[in-house]
């Protein structure tokens, strides 16, 4: 029962996550903002 739940809760995660990402890619504006901080992050110190 526990791993239904679970699967269910991972299932419904992922479903929200992807819905916001892509909200996020059809904004161009916002897409740029959110790859500009992604290459901040993945910079070299």
């Amino acid at each position: 029962m526990h791993a239904a739940i679970d699967a269910l809760e991972r299932q419904e995660f992922l479903r929200g996550l992807n819905g916001d990402y892509q909200r996020l890619r059809n904004n161009p504006e916002l897409w740029e903002q959110y790859v500009a901080e992604r290459r901040e992050w993945d910079a070299p110190a």
